[in-house]
């Protein structure tokens, strides 16, 4: 099993470059949806401040004398566009929250599998020095012997040994 463990471990170092690489594109892809997000919310808040300013002005000409019933009709008709645009606005912004979400959980999903990849080659690694330690004891053992059985053997070649 020894000879395995590096084919293991390249194989969890491929992975792992693959996750690494799966939870930057995972990133990217929710900063941008956030971007997007963001350009959804401002566009509605300006939709709303568009709306907002014509009633300020209509308002504003009311407390002056100056509103005329074709201003106020006006101001009607570009509230009723207003409305559709502010209604629209909050669609986009709401599908760009939702799609947000879903970015950021695969994200959160990239960066678990990337975790899992990197305690797996971890694992691997540590198996492997476990491995090759207990290769290099059983050498050191053998060679041990054998040193042992050499001195044996030189011993009991020794001139004027007497066997009994």
């Amino acid at each position: 099993m020894s000879n395995d463990w590096p084919r293991l471990i390249k194989l969890r170092e491929r992975q792992k470059a693959a996750a690494a690489e799966a939870l930057a594109g995972a990133r990217r892809n929710a900063e941008h949806t956030a971007a997007l997000r963001d350009e959804a919310q401002q566009a509605l808040a300006s939709r709303v401040g568009e709306r907002s300013a014509c009633w300020q002005d209509a308002v504003g000409q009311f407390t002056t004398g100056g509103l005329d019933i074709e201003r106020l009709r006006r101001a009607g008709s570009f509230d009723a566009v207003a409305s559709r645009r502010i209604t629209e606005a909050h669609r986009h912004c709401d599908t760009a929250r939702t799609q947000l979400l879903q970015a950021q959980a695969q994200s959160d999903r990239a960066q678990g599998w990337l975790r899992s990849r990197c305690a797996a080659l971890e694992k691997a690694e540590r198996m492997d020095e476990r491995a090759q330690a207990a290769c290099r004891q059983r050498e050191e053992q053998r060679a041990e012997e054998s040193a042992e059985a050499a001195a044996l053997t030189a011993w009991l070649r020794r001139p004027g040994r007497n066997d009994a």
